[in-house]
């Protein structure tokens, strides 16, 4: 079986995607699979198709092109268009120059607001130096996500032996 074999056997539509969604979750959740296997399986196999994905797509443009700007094939409706990406660097804008410094400036400076509220632990008082409005500041709302990296470990190869057919040259 090769890789084209394997990607004709993958699901098509949102009906299809769900079913086999689903399958693989309740083998995984009924015990059936290894959930860490499974895991880093979809994480390889998304890997892979997004590295073919990206590797075809101008084959894939240039093929749409064939049939217009919008079309249906393989029970999918495919559109192709053009967008447009602007370079504002080049422009020699003093104005725009000016805003993007500011928003720059701004950025660092929401940067390390939020490094200090990091540090409110509990509700503090503060007086707006500009107002004169006595302010109350709140803690953060802080909430975590779990996360569960997939790093493929390469099989270490044994280094080369680089003296074993010496002997067979003619020099």
């Amino acid at each position: 079986m090769n890789a084209t074999d394997v990607i004709n056997m993958m699901p098509e539509g949102t009906q299809q995607i769900n079913e086999f969604a689903a399958q693989i979750i309740g083998a995984t959740e009924s015990g059936n699979n290894d959930p860490l296997a499974v895991y880093k399986q979809l994480n390889d196999a998304i890997k892979s198709l997004e590295l073919a994905k990206g590797e075809i797509k101008q084959l894939a443009i240039d093929e749409a092109e064939k049939f217009g700007k919008k079309f249906q094939l393989y029970n999918a409706e495919f559109s192709h268009s053009v967008r447009a990406n602007y370079d504002f660097s080049n422009c020699n804008d003093q104005v725009y120059e000016k805003i993007s410094d500011e928003l720059n400036d701004v950025k660092v400076e929401k940067k390390e607001r939020e490094k200090f509220l990091k540090t409110v632990k509990e509700p503090i008082t503060m007086v707006d130096d500009e107002t004169g409005e006595v302010l109350q500041i709140n803690p953060p709302a802080k909430t975590y996500t779990d996360v569960l990296s997939v790093k493929n470990l390469e099989p270490e190869l044994p280094e080369p032996d680089l003296n074993k057919d010496k002997k067979d040259l003619p020099f």
